[in-house]
């Protein structure tokens, strides 16, 4: 990892090539290393796709979102497949490294995002809907910062689809600067990779991360979630006009203890709606081991985070790397209404939702 985090702080001061590669080329240079991740769930039954890039030997970068709910990641390039297993996690900024052992492909050479222009010329490379290897180009649209200024995303204009998750943003010289995480589906091509220099601090970062579950405080939120997309900054995607939700009645039972772990543990598609302090909210909530996601839906935007309980039974959401879904990070008290129905309450009322069958 040592030799990774010296390529990165190269990447700014390092003399480039003096021609631009064009698209042929930097496809022939960074294919083998990007693959198509797989994952399975407790009965090897298939969850979903995603992708992944070699950035040293055995070592791939993915999003976490991508891993969700897997029980057995497997990588595939080409008729290759390999079994992968997990090895750092940052779900708050949706950065995760698995291995591979016996992948043998070249690793990518790693840029420098710190000093990447708007109007950059890009490519990103992915398997989008499993389309394997699939190149697009684009140029940087915008670099997006947070209030302290640091880059939080890459913004381009070359086109990403549901199955890029976890995909390589290369430069015209063909070095990493972005893990693609998402799309913007009430917009036009509007797509977001995470910074590859987030991979400096991923081993440390992880290193809390894990530390603080096994502490069993709150775990780490995951920054942007999406099958295949995720709402990005600004701006709050459109609901239609839902039912309010019901108020709870004395015969609802609280959900406590470690019921509700195991609610939350396997909580499936579940649709809620209601009011909140922002306006209507009308969102399916899926949620596994400490990952928690809602999908708009009206607008089909995605965004995760993480769960965790409290002593005094509450369910809290931490989504505040979910842009859109950030106002439903708070603490909720979960109540059962009958047979898979439930309603959220947030202990201080700003949010109401109730669930019920589509």
């Amino acid at each position: 990892m040592k030799a990774l985090v010296v390529a990165i702080a190269c990447g700014g001061l390092c003399i480039s090539s003096a021609h631009a590669l064009d698209a042929e080329e930097v496809f022939r240079r960074v294919s083998p290393a990007v693959v198509m991740v797989k994952t399975y769930d407790e009965k090897n039954a298939p969850l979903g796709t995603g992708s992944a890039v070699t950035v040293s030997p055995e070592n791939l970068l993915t999003n976490c979102h991508v891993l969700a709910k897997g029980r057995r990641i497997e990588i595939k390039h080409e008729q290759a497949r390999y079994d992968a297993e997990l090895v750092y996690i940052d779900v708050e900024r949706d950065l995760c490294q698995i291995r591979a052992r016996g992948f043998k492909a070249k690793p990518v050479e790693i840029g420098n995002s710190d000093t990447v222009p708007v109007g950059k010329k890009v490519y990103a490379l992915g398997n989008p809907r499993a389309l394997e290897l699939t190149l697009s180009d684009g140029l940087v649209a915008a670099l997006r910062r947070d209030v302290n200024g640091v880059l939080r995303y890459i913004q381009t204009t070359s086109p990403i689809s549901p199955g890029s998750s976890g995909g390589g943003l290369f430069d015209s010289d063909g070095k990493l600067i972005g893990i693609t995480a998402m799309v913007r589906l009430d917009g036009q091509n509007l797509n977001f990779a995470v910074p590859i220099n987030m991979l400096r601090d991923l081993p440390e970062r992880s290193r809390q991360a894990l530390a603080g579950r096994r502490a069993d405080s709150p775990p780490p939120v995951a920054g942007n979630a999406v099958s295949g997309s995720t709402t990005p900054p600004d701006g709050t995607a459109p609901l239609t006009k839902a039912d309010g939700a019901k108020q709870l009645r004395p015969g609802d039972k609280q959900v406590t203890g470690t019921a509700l772990s195991e609610v939350m543990t396997h909580m499936d598609k579940v649709h809620f709606r209601g009011s909140s302090d922002y306006g209507v909210t009308n969102v399916y909530l899926s949620s596994g081991e400490g990952y928690v996601t809602f999908t708009g839906a009206v607008s089909g935007n995605v965004g995760s985070g993480g769960w965790y309980t409290t002593s005094d039974d509450l369910l809290c959401f931490n989504m505040r790397g979910a842009f859109n879904f950030q106002k439903l990070g708070t603490c909720y008290r979960l109540f059962q209404l009958g047979s898979g129905q439930y309603a959220l309450r947030s202990t201080d009322g700003s949010v109401n939702l109730k669930a019920f069958s589509d």
